[in-house]
C-alpha cells in the first residue's frame, strides 16, 4: 500500500501542470462569458457557459489521462518500476480523477450560484438537476478514460509488429467501428431492450446536444438511466482495464 500511495503522489505531480492549464482555460472562458453577459445585459449567458463548462468535463479527464500516459511513455520511468501494470494504470486514473473531481466541483458550484440569479434558466433547470448532471459527467469522463487507456496500450502494443506499425491509427479506427457496430446490433435485440426497461432511474433535465447534416441544437431534456446499461458500462470498463494491464505487461514498447 505505501508503494501504491507513492505512485499516486507521483502521478499527481505529473498531471499538476495540465490541471493548472485547464484552470487557466476555464478562467479565460468565464471572463469572456462575463463580457458577453455584460454586453447583452443578462446573466443568463454566463450561466449557460458555466453549465456548459460542467458538461465538457467529461472530455477533460480522458485528455488528462492521455497526457499523463504520454508523459510516462516519453520518460520511460515505469519500465523500471517494480509495481504491476494494473497498479500503474490505476494510479493514473485515481490521480487524474482527483483533479477531475476538483474541476467538476468548482464549475458545478459556480453554475449553481449563477442559477440563483438566472430565473429564465432556473425555471426549468434547477440545482438538483445540475448536481445529477455533474455526477453523470464525472462518471462518463471516467468511463471514457478506460477507453483512452485501452486504445493507448493497443496503439503502443502494435509497435512490435513492423508490418502494421505505420497504420496503427487505422487499426484503432477499425476496432472502434467494430465495437460500435456490435454494440448497435446488440442494442437492437428484443431481450436487451426488455432488460434495459426493467429498471431505470429518472435524473431530471440534463444538458443534451443533437446534430446532423441539416441542423444542430443544444438544450435540456428529461433523462432516464437504465441500470442494466449501467452494469454493462461497468463490466466493459473492467474488461478494458484488464486487457490494458495485460498489454502493458506483455506487449507495450513506449
Amino acid at each position: 500500500m505505501p508503494s501504491f500511495i507513492g505512485l499516486i503522489k507521483k502521478d499527481l505531480k505529473i498531471s499538476l501542470h495540465f490541471f493548472y492549464q485547464l484552470l487557466v482555460i476555464i478562467a479565460v472562458i468565464l471572463i469572456v462569458g462575463s463580457g458577453f453577459s455584460g454586453y447583452y445585459g443578462t446573466i443568463n449567458t454566463l450561466t449557460a457557459i458555466a453549465i456548459a463548462l460542467v458538461a465538457i468535463q467529461m472530455f477533460l479527464l480522458p485528455a488528462a489521462v492521455f497526457q499523463s500516459l504520454s508523459t510516462e511513455g516519453k520518460t520511460q520511468l515505469w519500465l523500471h518500476n517494480p509495481n504491476s501494470s494494473a497498479r500503474l494504470l490505476l494510479s493514473k486514473l485515481i490521480a487524474n480523477f482527483v483533479y477531475h473531481l476538483i474541476l467538476v466541483l468548482l464549475t458545478t458550484a459556480l453554475a449553481g450560484v449563477l442559477l440563483l440569479f438566472s430565473n429564465d434558466i432556473s425555471s426549468f433547470f434547477q440545482f438538483g438537476e445540475l448536481l445529477s448532471m455533474a455526477s453523470a459527467i464525472a462518471l462518463i469522463g471516467l468511463y471514457i478514460s478506460f477507453w483512452v487507456i485501452f486504445y493507448w496500450t493497443v496503439y503502443h502494443s502494435l509497435a512490435s509488429y513492423p508490418r502494421i506499425k505505420s497504420i496503427r491509427w487505422l487499426v484503432l479506427i477499425i476496432l472502434w467501428a467494430i465495437w460500435n457496430t456490435a454494440g448497435n446490433l446488440i442494442n437492437k435485440l428484443a431481450f436487451i431492450k426488455t432488460l434495459k426497461n426493467l429498471a431505470t432511474i429518472h435524473v431530471g433535465n440534463s444538458f443534451a446536444i443533437e446534430g446532423n447534416a441539416a441542423s444542430f441544437q443544444a438544450g435540456f431534456e428529461a433523462t432516464e438511466i437504465s441500470l442494466f446499461a449501467l452494469a454493462g458500462y461497468i463490466g466493459t470498463a473492467i474488461i478494458l482495464f484488464i486487457i490494458s494491464s495485460w498489454l502493458l505487461d506483455n506487449k507495450v514498447e513506449v
